[in-house]
């Protein structure tokens, strides 16, 4: 095969959640600049209009999805309303959706724990658990990609107090390597990507704290990460260009985790 044909998403269903905003948005441009028929799901009907109206304009094939992951029972929900729209197979997940909290631990409500790691981590398994039993089991080939964070490979301090949001992302990179060991029989690959630092609108509050000079500083590359920056790696996980790579966690970061403290 030609490498150019590696990478070719023609034919191919993906899910990205939080597709809407932020990173998201990026993973769902890659995917359907590839070929893809990328179905968006977000909590937020009017995000959604939104982005799926840019989408349009730029001659993308996207289908949108209104669904809050914390509700309950809301993967079985999420099945009726892919039968409902006719969707019949799907090749690709990005469990991108994810919230924080910031705070100290000494002053964090176990409420708001509660509901980071339901979003970064139960939300992840219930719904990678249905779509993998339903479409990628089924048809003995899957492509399952998780948005970690550099945070996941290391702590911040009490500048950037986002203990629970670091745990469920170390959580979900455990999560990545375990199930790419269990579902490789099943010609599935479970890979996950780290973002550094990115403006976006989770991390806006953490990173104007710190200012963006100090941040930049410790960066190798000296520059936080834009709105092309994840479009390659995400390809590359989605394609063929990487089927005999499973259970990586890949930083992408300008260099920050290859630092020394």
């Amino acid at each position: 095969m030609i490498v150019q044909n590696l990478f070719n998403l023609q034919g191919k269903t993906a899910i990205v959640t939080g597709g809407s905003r932020g990173l998201g948005m990026q993973i769902v441009e890659a995917l359907a600049e590839q070929g893809a028929l990328v179905i968006v799901i977000a909590k937020t009907q009017n995000t959604l209009d939104t982005a799926k109206e840019y989408f349009l304009n730029k001659n993308l094939n996207v289908v949108t999805v209104c669904q809050d992951l914390f509700e309950e029972g809301f993967a079985n929900k999420l099945l009726e309303k892919f039968n409902s729209i006719g969707i019949e197979k799907i090749d690709i997940l990005v469990n991108n959706a994810a919230v924080s909290y910031q705070a100290p631990i000494e002053e964090t409500p176990i409420d708001y724990l509660d509901y980071v790691m339901s979003i970064n981590l139960r939300s992840v398994f219930l719904l990678t658990q249905l779509i993998g039993v339903k479409y990628m089991i089924p048809q003995n080939y899957g492509k399952i990609i998780n948005i970690s964070s550099i945070t996941g490979l290391r702590g911040t301090d009490y500048k950037l107090p986002i203990l629970g949001y670091n745990t469920s992302k170390g959580a979900l990179n455990s999560f990545t390597k375990s199930l790419a060991c269990e579902w490789g029989r099943f010609n599935i690959t479970v890979n996950a990507i780290a973002p550094g630092f990115f403006l976006t609108d989770m991390s806006k509050n953490g990173i104007d704290e710190m200012s963006i000079e100090k941040v930049i500083d410790v960066i190798p590359l000296n520059k936080i990460g834009d709105d092309y920056d994840l479009k390659g790696s995400v390809v590359l996980f989605a394609s063929e260009a990487s089927k005999h790579i499973t259970g990586q966690i890949l930083p992408i970061d300008g260099g920050v985790s290859a630092k020394l403290p």
